[in-house]
């Protein structure tokens, strides 16, 4: 799970420093948490850099109309400086600003603006007025400005905003750069079961894109939501269970897959494992080195023996291949 949440706040800081992912690549090896305050260090500086004028922008703003104030920061100021001075305002001030510009550019605006800066405002502005600009956002693929949000909007307005959301695939590009495992967990929680379902099959159809990113957000919510998530893994058809299954080796992502496994109900963990059954020596060895590095080949024993319905044949053949595979662990 830390190589998944490494990556995505690469790609977080990428965009703060106007930068190409490949650039950052450097930084792939370096713990989540490090790379996580240099950019929130560098988000601050950045902003701390110009505040003296920005005061002063927002001090000129109080002495005019909303109205004008508005037109000027769309026409002259542009979204860059909006965003800034946006903490600035008095929220209500800000909101009535808001309303009066149109959602393409408060989604420039959300683009430049960090959240945390404005998070009065973010508050007060209306759920019709944050599904717009979400809907702008959605159709320019701004799924990490859309994520960043996430902590400072309301559960009634975030379950308007990913019911107009019809792309299962944008939901899990957004939900892969929440930040707030709690904020995350949330807001599976206001999916409704049948939308749950339709974001899994999505993610085990395209298992080379977005296999990783559902894994990963698995990994981040509460052992209870986990198993449900899990359970609906499992309860995919043979095909889709198995290209999951090699997606997660050949990911190398075998770690973050017992942790879901290992939260799945009895049923779907003998689902698995019995497709598991047919994967390579190789693959085999990469599950026991994740058992054994996470601690859990004590839990992972149980687990085997719920294959006794399994064909006697394939049930000795898999024990055979995992003895071979430990065996060769040294």
């Amino acid at each position: 799970m830390s190589r998944l949440a490494t990556r995505a706040e690469i790609i977080k800081l990428a965009r703060l420093l106007k930068l190409e992912e490949p650039q950052l690549a450097f930084l792939a090896q370096q713990d989540v948490t490090q790379i996580r305050a240099l950019r929130e260090r560098l988000s601050a500086a950045l902003y701390d850099s110009s505040r003296s004028r920005l005061v002063r922008v927002a001090a000129a703003s109080k002495l005019i109309p909303v109205a004008l104030v508005a037109t000027i920061g769309q026409k002259l100021y542009g979204p860059l400086l909006c965003a800034r001075v946006t903490g600035l305002l008095a929220p209500a001030r800000a909101v009535e600003v808001a309303l009066k510009l149109s959602p393409r550019f408060l989604a420039d605006v959300s683009v430049e603006l960090d959240p945390r800066s404005a998070r009065e405002v973010i508050a007060l502005l209306p759920a019709q007025c944050v599904v717009a600009v979400a809907q702008e956002l959605l159709t320019r693929r701004e799924y990490l400005t859309m994520a960043r949000f996430v902590d400072f909007l309301s559960d009634v307005v975030i379950r308007e905003v990913a019911s107009t959301i019809r792309d299962d695939r944008a939901l899990l590009e957004i939900a892969f750069f929440i930040e707030s495992p709690q904020r995350l967990e949330t807001v599976i929680g206001l999916l409704p079961a049948e939308r749950l379902r339709g974001v899994i099959r999505t993610a085990a159809g395209d298992v080379q894109g977005l296999w990783s990113e559902a894994l990963s957000m698995m990994t981040q919510v509460s052992p209870t939501l986990r198993g449900r998530m899990g359970d609906l893994t499992a309860a995919l058809d043979d095909a889709q269970l198995t290209a999951v299954i090699e997606a997660v080796n050949q990911g190398r992502l075998w770690g973050a897959w017992l942790t879901v496994l290992t939260a799945m109900s009895a049923d779907a963990q003998r689902r698995v494992l019995a497709l598991s059954a047919h994967q390579t020596p190789e693959a085999l060895s990469a599950l026991a080195t994740a058992a054994r590095e996470q601690g859990i080949w004590d839990q992972l024993k149980p687990m085997l023996a719920l294959m006794s319905a399994a064909p006697r044949q394939q049930l000795e053949d898999f024990f055979g291949r995992l003895k071979s595979a430990v065996r060769n662990l040294g």
